[in-house]
């Protein structure tokens, strides 16, 4: 596997991943700072408030055994390590049996992988992956969709 250029905050490529996502055919939604950005919720400064920016990818996929083997090679084409690991190696499904929310560096910035089974709450008022989904309008990502 080779050495990628591990991220700092200016080297965060969103759309990188976005495609390897789509490219690997990984069944998910976007969410967090960067799903609201793309989701187009962000408030404009005359609004008084903050614009939201963000430096990582927060998702929320299908965990069926297709959809996390299609997700560990997505991260495993793009250089994926398990946040506080030197090196990059094959991400495997037991990567995100132990927390919540896995965190891996890319050679494209950082990826939060959130886990969506019904005891999770993930995307407000105690929604699951499931019920997001049947919310989010599909986009077109870089010549895919999701």
């Amino acid at each position: 596997m080779a050495k990628g250029n591990w991220m700092n905050e200016s080297s965060f490529v969103p759309s990188e991943i976005l495609n390897a996502l789509v490219r690997h055919r990984v069944e998910f939604v976007l969410i967090g700072g960067y799903g609201i950005i793309v989701h187009g919720e962000l408030l404009s400064e005359s609004s008084g408030m903050e614009i939201y920016q963000t430096t990582d990818i927060d998702i929320a996929p299908d965990f069926s055994e297709e959809n996390i083997a299609r997700l560990c090679e997505c991260l495993t084409s793009i250089d994926a390590r398990p946040l506080g690991l030197a090196m990059p190696r094959r991400i495997v499904p037991s990567d995100f049996a132990k927390y919540r929310t896995s965190i891996f560096t890319t050679k494209f910035g950082r990826v939060d992988i959130v886990r969506t089974e019904r005891k999770y709450l993930v995307c407000g008022n105690g929604h699951s992956y499931f019920d997001c989904l049947g919310k989010m309008p599909e986009m077109r990502f870089f010549g895919g969709s999701r």
